[in-house]
Order: C-alpha cells, then structure tokens, then sequence
C-alpha cells in the first residue's frame, strides 16, 4: 500500500463501505452467502426436512466455506481453513469515512429495508451514530411475528460495526 490508498478487505460475509463527503465511493460485499442459505431454507421447506437435517446441512455447508471450496470463505480457526480474501485499493481522497459491517447489521439495508440503500445506512451511522442503527434492527427484529425469518433460518443476526474517519474527514460542526 502507498501513500495516498486505503486497502478493504473482506473475508466472508462482512461488508465493507468507503464514503467521501457523504457520497458512497466504494463498496466490498457480497450477496453468495445470503443466496446459499435462502435456498436452502427453501429446500428446507419445501422438503419439510427435520431440524437434524437441516443442522447436518448447516454444518456441511460451514465446512464447505471453511475449506475455502467456494469463492467466498468463513473466517475461521479451523486447520483446514483457507481464505479467500478479497481486496480492494481505493484512494484516500476518495475514502474519509468507512464502515465495517457483519451481515447482521448490514440487514438494515439487504434484509429489513431500514435504509434504502448503502449511502443511506452511513448517512445514518454517521449522523446518529452505529447504536442507533443497531436500535433500529433490534426494533425491527422484535416486531417481526415469531417464526417469520424470511429467507434465513435464524430470526436475527449477530450484529457488529465499526466507523472509521481519519483526520482529514472528522467534522466537528465548528466553522
């Protein structure tokens, strides 16, 4: 990396977003895993498989991730972990601000429609800050019916961010 460039990177299904002066520049993320696991929900249902089986699928598709047989891989521990790390060089004039995201927060826009898009969600995180992003999927989350997990098996997401600015992009509201 040279002066003037910042590196995303993402493993799995983290997103990764730079923003300049409030204007989306550049997007790391991917829709594979939500694909996988939305059609086997839908195997799951149409084939009115056991809770055992669809564990064991669970786990064979971890596995399959883990052992990097796809494009994209988990971030893991496990000895036979390979990674597929997927990079990306973008300039810093173009990057002032970036958010990183697990998939569970990123639903506010994939999932739940909370923003309509990418720039939106970073409007929000920073403007009213990453709890209230957070705030507002839990709020969603526990409104939804018991049992109504759309496309995924489970009801809710683990949910992690975090929003970097560098100097040159912090804006204290001060002239």
């Amino acid at each position: 990396m040279s002066d003037g460039e910042a590196v995303d990177r993402r493993i799995g299904d983290a997103v990764l977003l730079a923003f300049a002066r409030d204007r989306l520049t550049c997007e790391v993320s991917t829709d594979f895993f939500d694909r996988r696991e939305a059609a086997a929900v839908h195997r799951s249902r149409s084939a009115a498989q056991t809770r055992d089986q669809v564990v064991a699928d669970m786990f064979e598709r971890r596995l399959e991730y883990i052992r990097g047989v796809h494009e994209e891989s988990v971030f893991s521990a496990h000895p036979a972990g390979v990674f597929q790390i997927h990079r990306r060089t973008v300039p810093t004039r173009q990057a002032d601000t970036v958010l990183l995201c697990t998939d569970g927060f990123a639903r506010a826009v994939n999932d739940y429609r909370l923003s309509p898009d990418w720039q939106s969600l970073g409007r929000h995180a920073r403007r009213d800050g990453l709890d209230s992003v957070t705030s507002l999927i839990r709020r969603h989350e526990a409104r939804r019916p018991a049992g109504a997990t759309g496309a995924h098996f489970k009801s809710a997401d683990d949910v992690a961010a975090v929003l970097l600015t560098t100097r040159t992009g912090v804006h204290h509201g001060r002239s």
